[in-house]
Parts: C-alpha cells; sequence; structure tokens
C-alpha cells in the first residue's frame, strides 16, 4: 500500500483543460523511473435538441519501470477508475 506521493505540476493548461503531473517521491519513485499522469477534460457531445451534456474526462498514466520484475500499476488505474466513477455518481446526483 502506497502512504507518500510528491507530486510535480507539469501542464495546467485552463484554455484546453489538461492538467499533466509527475510522481518525483515517494513509495512509486522506488517501482517506476518515470510516472506521470495527464487528464483532460472536454465537452460531451450532447443528442440532437438536448441541452449540454456535461464533460467527458480522459484520463492517462505513462509510466517506465524500474526493473522487469515490477508490475504494470493495474492497482492505481483500478483506484482511478473508481475514484472517476464515484464522483460521476455524486455529480449526477447533486
Amino acid at each position: 500500500m502506497l502512504t507518500f506521493a510528491k507530486e510535480k505540476l507539469e501542464v495546467a493548461d485552463d484554455e484546453n483543460k489538461v492538467v499533466s503531473y509527475s510522481v518525483v517521491d515517494g513509495e512509486l519513485v522506488d517501482f517506476y523511473k518515470n510516472f506521470k499522469i495527464t487528464l483532460k477534460v472536454a465537452p460531451a457531445k450532447a443528442a440532437e435538441g438536448e441541452a449540454g451534456a456535461g464533460a467527458a474526462v480522459n484520463w492517462a498514466m505513462e509510466f517506465d519501470k524500474a526493473n522487469d520484475q515490477v508490475p504494470d500499476p493495474d492497482v492505481i488505474k483500478e483506484t482511478a477508475t473508481k475514484t472517476f466513477h464515484d464522483l460521476d455518481d455524486y455529480l449526477l446526483k447533486n
């Protein structure tokens, strides 16, 4: 289980609605030489005659393993996916 990660903001582009950051310290650095997350928000296309349909979020993870024995960071991907689904459910209800 990870307990600490220090991140460095790489990109904060308000116009294009993109945020990107990399992990620079913490347990992940022992397993991955490079670990970068990028979030991009784009307006979702509404059906004809329908009001705005909200937005779609694209979450991407780039990483380079420290060695061949290091597993893919599937737990991080699964946690992020669950978090975004939970956030989506909350926003749709409120």
